[in-house]
Parts: structure tokens; sequence; C-alpha cells
């Protein structure tokens, strides 16, 4: 009888593992291209839809690749392409691509919060690197963005700005925030750390509003836009030296998939 019930154990212990096999590492989760991953870095708050180009896009980085071009000095500038408007940022101070991103293919950038940034604006080559930007002239916008905050270096986690026309971030509080022409909104959501979380601003004429992982968080009224500017765009960081340089609130963690839409889509 004891040899029996031994053997028994001995086969469903064998089943259990047969089954884990198939179905991949225990506690991880295998899916097809453009689907929420879980094998591999940081874990997702939620499932996101991955960001496409629709009538309103007028921006849309998805951050694949990092590419290199020669600047009007002779120098080699590194720089990741905007697949809608064909407006480049310039990767200072070693912005680096990650394999970590919230989708099963692609990437994301990560940052270290010390220096690292992108920008609209190069400052040896401001031709080459493209100072206008897509954040110009928006009465009406929407700003998407995936951030994963892994931690803050003394300030917040600045995900995009233009010098003081617009600034969407996240807080050392851990809340994400939009301030738009000085209006400021701040969710009531406390994110956490090492999280994927989709982050979209909506601004309308009349309501700037802020939502999280596709949900309304809080909002604002207010008729502020985004006016026709030139001011130099930093992703990563925030504020603005007036030679293209971030002056604060340079982002710990990664950022993925930005697109920036004339209308109030959400």
């Amino acid at each position: 009888m004891d040899k029996e019930i031994k053997a028994i154990g001995l086969m469903g212990a064998i089943a259990g593992l047969l089954f884990m096999l198939s179905c991949g590492e225990a506690g991880h989760e295998n899916t097809s291209a453009g689907v929420l991953k879980t094998n591999s870095g940081p874990e997702m708050e939620a499932s996101f839809p991955e960001l496409k180009m629709g009538p309103n896009t007028v921006s849309l980085y998805h951050f694949n690749a990092k590419k290199t071009a020669v600047g009007c000095y002779g120098s080699h500038y590194p720089y990741t392409h905007d697949s809608a408007g064909g407006k480049d940022l310039y990767i200072k101070n070693g912005g680096k691509l990650s394999a970590t991103s919230p989708f099963a293919s692609g990437a994301s950038f990560k940052f270290d919060g010390i220096n690292d940034s992108l920008c609209s604006y190069g400052d040896r080559c401001p031709a080459w690197c493209g100072r206008f930007h897509s954040l110009s002239n928006l009465p009406q916008g929407t700003v998407d963005a995936y951030v994963n905050v892994t931690g803050f270096s003394g300030s917040d986690c600045g995900i995009i700005g233009v010098s003081s026309f617009f600034s969407l971030g996240v807080g050392t509080d851990r809340k994400a925030y939009v301030d738009l022409g000085g209006v400021n909104l701040k969710s009531n959501k406390i994110l956490k750390l090492k999280k994927w979380y989709w982050l979209a601003a909506t601004w309308d004429g009349g309501t700037l509003k802020i939502y999280i992982n596709g949900v309304l968080d809080n909002q604002i009224a207010t008729s502020n836009g985004i006016p026709t500017n030139s001011g130099t765009m930093h992703i990563g960081a925030l504020g603005d030296d007036f030679s293209g340089n971030p002056t604060d609130s340079f982002c710990r963690g990664y950022i993925d998939e930005i697109r920036f839409s004339n209308a109030a889509l959400y």
C-alpha cells in the first residue's frame, strides 16, 4: 500500500513538472508580439495597448532604434527617430536603449537619473538635431507616455517638458503630474516603483485631464493650451538653460512609446 501511495505521489509530481514546462517558467507568461510580456523586465501594473498612429497623431516615438549621423562639426551624433513627424531627438550623455519594454517586442530608453535625456535641440548643432518639434501650436491635444520609475535621485522623474509650456512627470511622492502653461494637476493615484504605467494628459480648451492606465484619475478647468514655440523639448528631464540643456528632474527609470496628438483623444 505504501509503495502504491509513493508511486502515485511520484507520478503526480512528474505530471505537475511537465505541465509547468509546457506553460513556461512558473509565475511567467509568454504571449504573442505586441502584447504584454512578463517573462523579462519589470512588472506591469496593467495590460496596455501599443500606441498607434491615427488621424490626429503629430509625433510617435517607439524608441526601438538608436542611430548615428554626422553633425555640422563632423561629430557623430546619436539620435532616435520620430516615426510620424520626422523630428529626431538627440541622445544626450549616454541615454541607453534597453530591451526592457511594456510589450513583447521593441525597446525603451533607460535613464540614469543623473544627466541622461533626449532633446529636440542639439547644443552644438541645432539645425541637425531638429529644434522644431511637435509640442507646439496645440490648443487641444493629448500626450501619451509609458513610464517605469525605478527610484529617485533627489528630484522628480521628468518625462516630457517644453520650457514653461508643458511638462509631464512623476513626483517624489510617486504621483503623476502635468503642468500646462502654469496650471498644475496631480494624480490621486500613487504609483509603485519598478512597474510600467501608461500615462496620458489631455486638454480641450476647457479641461485638463490626467489618465493612468486608461482610467481618468483627475481633472481641472483651464483654457490653456500649448502655443506656437521653438523651446527645447526634453524627454527624461525638465527645465532648460536656454542652450538646449535640461536643468532638473532627471528621470531614473525607463520611458517608452511617446505620442503627441492634436486633439483630446480621451
